[in-house]
């Protein structure tokens, strides 16, 4: 592919952008919740002085779960830079591009994302395929043996073997996944796509019933 790649995270209480240009990899992180509306105009700027003259390729953002003043934040600047740039988008599931870096040399993973003290969200990996995705109390996540996790949560850290504590996935990652997902045409309609929350209704209603 031709031109450069963008990737955008703003799922957590990190707000992270960066760039891809053949092997290389420009990445910029801020971090304060709520400030994301701020930082990620300042972040554009920064790479903006890089990449104004180049071709953009596609841009992939993190779809969620996360937080929702996050998410927000993030979506709000991508549909504005899709009016701008009418380039083409590509979503990353948060979980998958958590998962992405390990699943090379560990096909049985979990990895998780907390949502508050005692809920999280998470994703079962069996041999390098997705087998669930849930909501839950951090009692219900799967403890598998011989199993990696990743993911920070105090709870969920003592219980298991090998836990890599990462909160936010790389700009790397998004990139990396978000190209299989442009060469299979998988691209986002940025005029209505929302992103995946924590508290959709969906899962609120099936999280009550099963708690």
């Amino acid at each position: 592919m031709d031109g450069i790649k963008i990737g955008i995270e703003t799922s957590s209480k990190i707000t992270r952008m960066g760039y891809m240009e053949e092997n290389r990899i420009v990445e910029i992180s801020m971090g304060a919740y709520h400030r994301h509306s701020e930082y990620i105009i300042e972040i554009w700027r920064m790479l903006e002085e890089h990449i104004k003259d180049k071709k953009i390729e596609f841009i992939a953002i993190s779809e969620g779960p996360g937080y929702f003043t996050s998410l927000r934040a993030g979506f709000s600047f991508a549909k504005a830079l899709w009016f701008k740039k009418k380039v083409d988008f590509v979503g990353v599931n948060t979980l998958d591009a958590l998962a992405y870096p390990f699943l090379k040399e560990n096909n049985n993973l979990v990895a998780f994302i907390e949502i508050k003290k005692d809920k999280v969200f998470w994703k079962k990996f069996v041999d390098g395929k997705e087998v669930e995705f849930k909501m839950g109390k951090t009692e219900d996540v799967p403890l598998e043996k011989d199993f990696l996790y990743v993911g920070k949560d105090i709870d969920i850290e003592e219980k298991v073997k090998k836990c890599y504590p990462l909160e936010v996935p790389s700009i790397e990652s998004i990139i990396s996944i978000g190209e299989l997902l442009y060469e299979q045409g998988k691209f986002i309609d940025m005029e209505k796509k929302e992103p995946l929350y924590f508290y959709t209704p969906s899962y609120v209603k099936s999280f009550n019933q099963e708690s």
